[in-house]
């Protein structure tokens, strides 16, 4: 009736496997074209739906015919839960722990566009604590206790952002973005308080960042202390909070 497609393949998977003669057919097409066949009157004619009968014949049993009976094939079980552990909704589901998390990204030599938000709150802090203004990624080069802490300040946001790209492909989506709230939400209430200067603001909130527990989270048995800590950096970036 051309109301469907037909799929370029089709399985059948049952909970302990199909049995031996379904398995046989499966195997030989032209067989399992002909079992069927010879098992329309009795099995198919009248169940395929209750409203009419489905017979085997004229322009449905030449399309019967032609049709390419090797799209059918069956799924071990066990075959079935391998490819589902490829899946971001395996370790959730299923549970046995996430797939082994890749190295973090390292960053690159020059501060790419999608850090500048970021970036500039830091050069903030440095400005506050050198007694310098205009600070840029140049001139803090002359100030190596400085430079050493914006490196370190750096690989942390790459750690997060590479948990973010590890979230995409191994937990539901949002999951991550359910971690950066969490953590929001674990630090909020530092956010309102009187600071002596900004670097004892963005040392106070990060620091509470790391000590918080998150056991909910999905994602929390492959988060590191650097990842909670580039997670802020994120936030700032995103001016979700500020030093």
């Amino acid at each position: 009736q051309k109301q469907f497609t037909p799929p370029r393949k089709y399985y059948f998977i049952a909970p302990q496997g199909c049995g031996m003669s379904l398995s046989r057919l499966l195997r030989t097409p032209t067989e399992l074209k002909k079992e069927l066949e010879a098992n329309w009157e009795k099995y198919c004619k009248k169940d395929i739906t209750s409203t009419q009968e489905i017979k085997l014949e004229g322009d449905f049993k030449k399309y019967f015919e032609k049709f390419d009976f090797s799209i059918f094939d069956s799924k071990d079980p066990l075959d079935l839960v391998t490819e589902h552990k490829q899946t971001p909704f395996h370790a959730v589901r299923f549970g046995g722990g996430l797939n082994p998390r890749p190295e973090p990204l390292a960053p690159p030599n020059m501060i790419n566009t999608q850090e500048n938000n970021y970036i500039k709150k830091l050069f903030g802090v440095y400005e506050e604590q050198i007694g310098q203004i205009g600070l840029t990624a140049q001139t803090i080069m002359q100030h190596s206790k400085w430079a050493r802490h914006l490196d370190k300040q750096r690989e942390y946001f790459y750690c997060a952002e590479s948990l973010k790209n590890f979230s995409r492909d191994n937990v539901p989506n949002g999951t991550f973005e359910n971690l950066q709230r969490e953590i929001l939400d674990g630090v909020d209430h530092l956010t309102y308080a009187t600071y002596a200067n900004k670097l004892t603001c963005m040392n106070t909130i990060i620091s509470q960042a790391g000590s918080l527990a998150l056991s909910a989270n999905p994602l929390i048995s492959v988060v590191h202390i650097s990842d909670k800590n580039g997670i802020c950096h994120q936030l700032a970036n995103d001016d979700l909070l500020d030093w």
